[in-house]
């Protein structure tokens, strides 16, 4: 599942034959209002990629630090943080507390640590086109994704009605996904 296979979806869905040709040719001549439709279909890609990693399938990861002074940088982590869920040493619990730029653990003692922080993570957006998305361990289909898609460029083109059959698919697929094991709040539409 790449860029490219989602913003073709959303188009067939959307009916935007000439973002199709595009995809086919991209070295071909294309007016500009095609070059502009591409551009904000992947920014669309972008924010619904984004939507699904912080809010409806947040990706967990594990990793060992040190912890020095009763503290670390945030920045030190691997990854890009969204939330911090737990930390241990050796099985242990530790209580914790963020700030903006590091986190301050309640240890015993001020030596140095090496603690397990398990946080929740924003994964990097594909800088090519082609490249592959994270599909959320198999959850996320490329239709649900491009029904994500279209509702955001309804919203954004001003077809507000359209944008909600949109966004209830979406939030149907979504909701298929979590049948019967927990309830999902998907945040509403925010106007900017």
């Amino acid at each position: 599942m790449t860029t490219n296979n989602i913003i073709e979806l959303a188009a067939s869905y959307l009916e935007l034959e000439d973002i199709n040709e595009y995809l086919l040719n991209p070295e071909g001549e294309h007016t500009t209002n095609t070059l502009k439709i591409y551009s904000a279909l992947v920014k669309c890609v972008s924010y619904v990629y984004s939507q699904i990693a912080t809010d409806l399938l947040p990706l967990v990861y594990s990793e060992q630090i040190v912890c020095t002074d009763k503290q670390f940088n945030i920045s030190n982590l691997t990854k890009r943080v969204i939330d911090i869920i737990s930390i241990t040493n050796e099985n242990a619990k530790i209580n914790f507390k963020v700030y903006p730029t590091y986190v301050e653990c309640m240890l015993n003692d001020l030596s140095t640590t090496n603690i397990t922080v398990k946080y929740c993570y924003l994964p990097d957006f594909p800088t090519n086109a082609t490249d592959d998305l994270l599909d959320f361990c198999g959850k996320m289909t490329p239709r649900t994704f491009a029904y994500g898609v279209a509702t955001e460029y309804c919203m954004i083109t001003g077809a507000y009605d359209e944008a909600n059959i949109w966004d209830k698919r979406f939030k149907d697929c979504v909701l298929a996904i979590y049948h019967k094991k927990r309830e999902v709040k998907i945040p509403p539409r925010r106007w900017l």
